[in-house]
């Protein structure tokens, strides 16, 4: 009698789409990704925007990486999506941008425009 074999490594969650050999899993809001088998995967995790105020807000801060991190087991990883800050209303400051984060990865979220007299928030790049 023969074994059977293992399942094909696979994932679920966000919106999927493909691009050659690529999976793309994109998330525009908060949510899991879920893994069956093991999977070597590239990431992009970006913090929400600040938001302005008489100045622009600060971009959110991103990490990445090229060689793949692995996934060694069957799991569910929790994705966060951090949102962008609101505008201030002369004369206020706007509010920092929400961190975004994957698999411990954190992506810082923007600081803050500032009204005139301030500076701006610290976060972000």
């Amino acid at each position: 009698m023969y074994g059977s074999a293992a399942p094909a490594p696979s994932a679920t969650g966000g919106t999927i789409t493909t691009s050659g050999l690529y999976t793309i899993h994109t998330f525009l809001t908060s949510g899991t990704f879920t893994v069956t088998g093991t999977l070597s995967t590239e990431y992009l995790v970006v913090g929400g925007g600040g938001g302005g105020g008489n100045s622009g807000g600060g971009a959110g801060g991103f990490l990445t990486n090229l060689g793949g991190v692995k996934l060694t087991t069957t799991g569910t990883n929790t994705v966060t999506v951090g949102g962008g800050g609101t505008g201030g209303l002369a004369p206020a400051n706007g509010t920092n941008g929400g961190d975004s984060s994957f698999n411990g990865i954190i992506g810082i979220g923007g600081g803050y425009g500032c009204k005139s007299s301030d500076s701006g928030g610290a976060g972000g790049c």
